[in-house]
């Protein structure tokens, strides 16, 4: 009896994390079914007032609203991660063509790769 009431509260935790992070549980046919939405990553975020860019999906213009990038800068990040793929570490944006260390730490507050 006690196993089983341990069992019932762990199911019920899982179901309430997984109605938490929008995972939707749903019968097709008969058959118990997870449902995970695709949701987009969104590429500008506001956290505790600060204002990140995600570099690995930013377009060239949001990628401009950081301070001292302009075109040139905000297209070599784009070619960079064209050529290489996603950036796993935002410290990784040091690689890109004329991200020197001072703008690099002027930036670095404001970036981000995901996962708001």
């Amino acid at each position: 009896m006690f196993q089983s009431s341990i069992k019932a509260l762990l199911v019920g935790i899982l179901v309430c994390v997984a109605v938490y992070v929008g995972v939707f549980i749903g019968r097709v046919n008969s058959r118990n079914v997870l449902y995970v939405p695709d949701i987009p990553e969104r590429t500008v975020s506001e956290n505790d007032g600060i204002i990140k860019i995600n570099i690995n999906t930013a377009t060239l213009d949001e990628l401009q609203m950081l301070p001292g990038v302009g075109k040139t800068i905000a297209e070599n990040i784009i070619r960079y991660r064209e050529k290489y793929g996603k950036f796993v570490d935002i410290i990784e944006i040091r690689y890109v063509d004329g991200i020197t260390k001072d703008l690099y730490e002027k930036i670095e507050k404001y970036l981000t790769i995901g996962g708001f």
